[in-house]
C-alpha cells in the first residue's frame, strides 16, 4: 500500500541505538518512485486500481454515509 514512510525511512547505517532519538529520513525522489511504479504497472487502468481503487475500497473511501 502506497502511504507508509517507505522509503523515506532511515537506515540501520543512520541509527546510534537511541530510541529517544528521531532518525532522520533518506533523502528520496518520489517522482522517480511514482514513475517506477508506473512502468511496472504497464497501464495506466492498473495503476489506478494500485493508487486509487484499492486504497479506496480498503478505507471504505466513497461508500454512501449510514
Amino acid at each position: 500500500m502506497w502511504a507508509s514512510d517507505w522509503p523515506h525511512t532511515g537506515s540501520s547505517g543512520n541509527c546510534n541505538g537511541n530510541l529517544d532519538q528521531i532518525e532522520p529520513f533518506r533523502k528520496e525522489d518520489a517522482g522517480r518512485a511514482v514513475n517506477q511504479l508506473a512502468s511496472w504497472a504497464k497501464t495506466p487502468a492498473l495503476l489506478q486500481r494500485i493508487l486509487v481503487d484499492n486504497p479506496a475500497r480498503l478505507y471504505g473511501f466513497g461508500r454512501a454515509a449510514v
